[in-house]
Formats: structure tokens, sequence, C-alpha cells
């Protein structure tokens, strides 16, 4: 790399190019010139025979390699296409599939439902039956409980009747054997007078 003398740099030649490439027409009308000179000019006339078949193998072989390219990137877009068919077809199968899982477990869902209903209606009959049994059952159980403690305090109460009545006949014949003691002399008190 060599350095820039600006010393001895030609201001006055690069401000006269730097106006030319300003120039937009001008610029275009050399680009133009260029392009004519680079079409006109045939590389095959100034290569050796050597160099010729050389390039004559190289486009040979560059035409070989884009056709392998073609073919090849064809053969990929259709493998891709194919691919993607099998995909969406797999896609709608799934999709079709997981529909029918889906159908089938609500179905087995509400069967369950009813089936667990209905078994908590039977149960709960069940339990209610069992309940009022259990009920008159001790019902039952009461009611003899009570009739055995009514005949309990009804035989108590003959007895205790029974033993009052004699009570009762006892203390009347005391109280008569007293009065008819104490009427006794009254009346012969009364006789004497």
């Amino acid at each position: 790399m060599t350095k820039l003398d600006l010393k001895n740099l030609n201001w006055e030649q690069l401000k006269k190019e730097a106006v030319r490439l300003t120039d937009f027409k001008q610029l275009k009308k050399e680009m133009d010139g260029l392009k004519k000179d680079i079409s006109n000019f045939d590389v095959k006339s100034k290569l050796s025979k050597k160099n010729k078949a050389r390039l004559k193998d190289l486009e040979r072989t560059y035409k070989q390699v884009v056709t392998k390219i073609s073919k090849t990137q064809k053969q990929i877009d259709r493998e891709l296409d194919k691919g993607m068919r099998i995909i969406k077809k797999t896609k709608k199968d799934v999709d079709k599939r997981i529909n029918e899982l889906k159908k089938n477990a609500n179905a087995q869902k509400r069967n369950i439902e009813k089936t667990t209903k209905d078994f908590s209606k039977k149960v709960s009959k069940d339990v209610n039956s069992l309940k009022k049994k259990a009920k008159k059952k001790v019902a039952a159980q009461k009611k003899t409980t009570r009739k055995k403690a009514t005949k309990k305090v009804v035989s108590k109460k003959k007895a205790t009747k029974k033993v009052a009545s004699k009570k009762k006949t006892t203390a009347k014949k005391a109280t008569r054997k007293k009065t008819t003691a104490q009427k006794a002399p009254r009346k012969k008190a009364t006789a004497k007078k």
C-alpha cells in the first residue's frame, strides 16, 4: 500500500474528473460505450486452441451440472409435494379418528353419568327403605318395651292394688274394731241414762 502524497497531487485535474463524474449524462454515455466494446469483444478469437477446448469442456460441464440441478430440484419438489399430500391425508385421518374418539368418549361419559345417577337413585331408595324399616323396627321395639313396661306397671299396680286393698281391708277392719269398741260403750252409756 502506498501512501497518498497530498503535496504532489494535481488538484485541478481531480476537480475536473469529479465534475465530469457528477454529470449524469456524460457518465451514461461512457457506460454505453463500454457496454458496446464488451459485447463486440470476442473472447474465443483471443484464446488459444488449448484454452478454447478447455472453455468448451467447462461449458459442457456447466450445462450438465445445470441439468442435474434442475432434475434434482424437480425430484425434490415432487417428493415434497408427495410428502405434503401424505401429511395432509394423514392429518385428515387423524382429525377424523380424534373426532370419533371424542364422540365415543362423550357417549361413554354420558352412559357412565346415567349409570351412576341411576345407581345413586337406587342406593338412595334402598337407604330410605332401610331407614324406614329401621324406624319401624325401632318403633316396634319401643312398642313392645312399652307393653312390657305397662304390663309391669299394671302388674305392679295390681300387686299394689292387692296390697292396698288388703291394707284397706285390714285398716277397715281395724277401724271397725275401734269404732265398734268405741261405739259399744257409748251405747251402754246411752243406755244408762
